[in-house]
């Protein structure tokens, strides 16, 4: 085990397994490749995709389906061998948050979603561009429901 020091988080546990590898990098942060999903309970049910390369980067992500109620990925065979899955069943989902001071104005990218491999740490970012899903879709809007 090693800790690494996060501007967002502090100090974070970094636990054997636990790193998730974007070989491609995320869309704008490509030279960035590991990534801890950190579950901090204060801000359930968001969680931070913390960046093991740069500590001042952090993304605030939440599992779609808590937020938009029928929220279906349809991921197929070549998006789940991207990160090594098989079944979608298998994938961890999750879609970034764009943060504001005011709740009401914080959106999620349900478009781009995360998928993620838990098992051997691989991840990758999708753009559904089938999908009738929202870039900003406003957070608020389905947690205040």
């Amino acid at each position: 085990m090693e800790t690494i020091q996060s501007d967002q988080l502090g100090e974070v546990v970094v636990e054997r397994g636990s790193v998730i590898h974007f070989a491609d990098g995320i869309p704008g942060f490509e030279a960035l490749h590991d990534y801890l999903l950190v579950e901090v309970a204060e801000v359930a049910p968001f969680e931070w995709l913390q960046s093991m390369d740069d500590p001042a980067l952090a993304f605030a992500v939440v599992d779609p389906k808590v937020i938009y109620e029928g929220y279906a990925s349809n991921l197929g065979r070549g998006d789940l061998a991207a990160v090594g899955l098989v079944e979608e069943a298998d994938a961890v989902v999750r879609v970034i948050l764009t943060l504001s001071d005011n709740p009401a104005e914080i959106t999620a990218n349900l478009q781009a979603p995360l998928v993620l491999n838990r098992r051997d740490g691989r991840g990758c970012q999708l753009l559904l561009t089938r999908a009738p899903y929202d870039i900003r879709y406003p957070v608020m809007q389905r947690l205040s429901a």
